[in-house]
Order: structure tokens, then sequence, then C-alpha cells
């Protein structure tokens, strides 16, 4: 899955090369596709303004593993405990700096001399999906995923400006599911791995500049499968602390849109809901 969800990604991504140069098109359908992206885009910088100052993405921990702390030992107190794990765009960026002034950074001054390890990226896992199957995820490095929960939080709170509420959202689309199944209003929408078919430019091609900076600098961009490095054609995978965001903003964006290319009136909450690839359109 992880090698067909990249050659995917790697198709795309050359596709959408064309409208990140502005052309020369081909034909006047590459013209059309161009024009429906930037009313994309224009959404996203809408909905999301400017990206918030340092001062103001407060980086936190997750609950799982990252590169460097497996198992049993990812609770805070082993996080803060161990040699933090980064990324080397990270580690010449200004969210570092900003993490030299933490107590994790004393923390690590004391247990472990102040000893950093720059990884080239993240590496590959799979966790349980259901009974039957498992599903791939990525273990970031512990720096890199303690300032993606920063940003994937300020997402979230510019979702929930424009109605789009994430923290109640899996309730209320089993509501509005259940709705539209019985009045036939609306339709559901299931992409097949949504997050890994994420690709590079079309989070370049939509993304204003500074967020766009800002995602760039925190996701890993390789990451280590059985021994060996690849470079990722995604954007980022399922274990990064902003990709739920990150992708509920693109298809809320994109089926915005392409509502309105359909005349009908697109109202975030009412008759358009996204929760991460979970997609609900008149």
């Amino acid at each position: 899955v992880f090698f067909t969800a990249e050659r995917q990604c790697k198709r795309t991504n050359d596709l959408l090369s064309l409208h990140l140069l502005n052309g020369p098109y081909g034909s006047s359908a590459d013209v059309r596709v161009g024009d429906f992206l930037q009313r994309v885009k224009t959404r996203i910088e809408r909905i999301l303004g400017k990206l918030p100052p340092d001062m103001f993405l407060k980086g936190r921990f997750g609950p799982g593993a990252t590169f460097g702390d497996r198992g049993c030992a990812t609770s805070v107190l082993h996080k803060m405990s161990s040699s933090p794990t980064l990324t080397a765009p990270l580690s010449s960026s200004s969210f570092f700096g900003d993490w030299l002034l933490t107590a994790w950074k004393d923390s690590v001054d004391e247990t472990q001399n102040g000893k950093l390890t720059i990884v080239r990226g993240n590496r590959f896992t799979t966790v349980p999906k259901d009974a039957t199957k498992d599903r791939g995820i990525a273990v970031e490095p512990s720096i890199n995923v303690f300032y993606q929960l920063a940003l994937g939080s300020a997402i979230r709170r510019r979702l929930k400006r424009c109605g789009i509420d994430l923290d109640d959202g899996q309730n209320l689309h089993r509501l509005k599911a259940m709705e539209a199944s019985r009045s036939g209003a609306a339709a559901t929408v299931d992409l097949s791995s949504a997050s890994d078919t994420l690709c590079r430019n079309l989070v370049k091609l939509l993304l204003p500049d500074d967020w766009f900076w800002a995602l760039d600098t925190l996701r890993s961009p390789t990451t280590l499968l059985n021994g060996r490095t690849y470079r990722l054609e995604k954007f980022s995978s399922m274990g990064n602390g902003f990709t739920f965001e990150l992708e509920t903003l693109i298809f809320l964006s994109l089926a915005i849109e392409s509502i309105r290319a359909c005349d009908v009136t697109p109202v975030p909450g009412l008759n358009v809901l996204v929760y991460g690839d979970d997609i609900i359109i008149p």
C-alpha cells in the first residue's frame, strides 16, 4: 500500500508541476483545472489567514511513539529524558530557536548532556486498522511532532471559525450521515488512502506561502522502511501531527468550490461537512 500510494503521488506531482509553473498549458482543460485550483487556493487563504507568530504556536507532546521513543517508553517523562530527534530543516529554523528556550531543552541538558539526534525523516510502521487488517503510519521525530501538533491545533482553530468543528466532528458526521440516508439530500464521499495520497505539489500549490513554509519545515521528507530510506512524494502521512487537520482543510476547500461550480451555495457545517477524509456534500 505504501508503494502504491507513492506511485500515485508521483504521477499527481508530475501533473501538478505544470500548474506550479503557470504553464505552458497544452489544452483548455488544463486552463480550467488551473482556474479551479486558484479558486481553491483563495478559499484556503480566507480560512487560514496569516500564520500565527511562533510565540502563539505552543508545541505539545502526543500520546504515542516517536522516532527515538518506542515501546512502553513513550510517556512525557520518557520523551523529556531521552535524546530528542529532529530533521535537518527544523534544526535551522525559528522553531528550533523556540525549542532551545523550553523546559524540555533544560531536561535534555541534564539527562543527556544536551545530545540531539538529527534524522533524515520518519520511519514506517503499522497499527491495527480492524480485526483483519493493519494500517501503515509514520513515526515522526520527537521535536518535529511537538511542533506539528502546534500547527495542527492552529489549523483546527481556523476551521472552527468557518463552521467546521473537528472536536465534535465524529459525532456530528454520524448524525448527518444517518439523516442523509433517510432523506437522500446529502451524499457521503469515501476516499481511499486519503492521507497517503495528499501529494507534495498539491499542498505547495494550494497553501499560502507562510503556511507552506512552516508545514514543509516540520514535515519529514523521507521514510525509513525495511532498512532503506525513501524520499516521499506524499506531503505527510498519518502519524504526522498536522495531517488530519491539513487534509480536512484541503478536502473542505475542494468540496466548497466544487459545490459552487454546480450553482449550489455551500455552507460549511450545514450542507458541507468534512472530518479528515469523511466528506458529506449535497
